[in-house]
């Protein structure tokens, strides 16, 4: 029997310093927040799984749980993470290996190729995606991937050992979502990402 992976991508990942107290929502003295957003999960020691940024100010953040330690000056990840429900619909490991490269003429006229860079492109085709996860996908496309930067792809997001950075291909930046089926008094939805990496 096959193994399904479900994956997952992080973007924006950053660590931070900061000051928790048991008990407390606030993350204290923290050197710069105008990076941190809020939605942005919080990781990192006495701070509960799923907590996320509720609001911050110019060197604290509110968190959506209170803190299960008391920390001075301990580091903290703050990261977008958009976890999938099923596995990709396509060979997880089907990614296309292609050399970008130019043809050149020399003085004494032979033809020369010059390999610029190799390039994996790799489809994922997410499928069943609830109203929410869609939304959460749609952010992280308007206000991240479109723009050209890289984020971080899991095979499987129960394996960290997966990771690898891609970008959006630049001829497919906006992803196409397709109704599955109606769902209570909304849908499932399906979208295809066309992803792309220089090696």
């Amino acid at each position: 029997m096959a193994t399904s992976y479900i994956p997952k991508i992080e973007w924006l990942r950053e660590t931070q310093t900061g000051d928790t107290s048991t008990g407390t929502d606030t993350i204290l003295n923290i050197p710069s927040t105008d990076t941190l957003q809020v939605g942005m999960v919080i990781e990192g020691a006495g701070i509960p799984t799923g907590t996320t940024i509720l609001s911050k100010t110019i060197n604290s953040v509110t968190m959506s749980a209170d803190a299960t330690a008391t920390a001075t000056t301990v580091s903290i990840d703050y990261v977008f993470i958009l976890e999938f429900d099923f596995p990709n619909r396509k060979d997880p490991f089907g990614q296309e290996i292609r050399h970008q490269g130019r043809a050149t003429v020399s003085k004494s006229g032979k033809v020369q190729v010059l390999t610029d860079y190799i390039q994996e492109n790799f489809s994922l085709t997410v499928s069943f995606l609830s109203q929410s996860k869609k939304e959460e996908l749609e952010n992280f496309l308007i206000t991240h991937a479109v723009l050209g930067k890289s984020f971080s792809y899991f095979t499987d997001k129960g394996d960290s050992a997966t990771e690898e950075t891609y970008a959006l291909d630049p001829r497919a930046l906006l992803a196409q979502f397709k109704v599955l089926t109606k769902k209570g008094a909304g849908f499932l939805w399906e979208t295809k990402l066309k992803l792309r990496r220089v090696l």
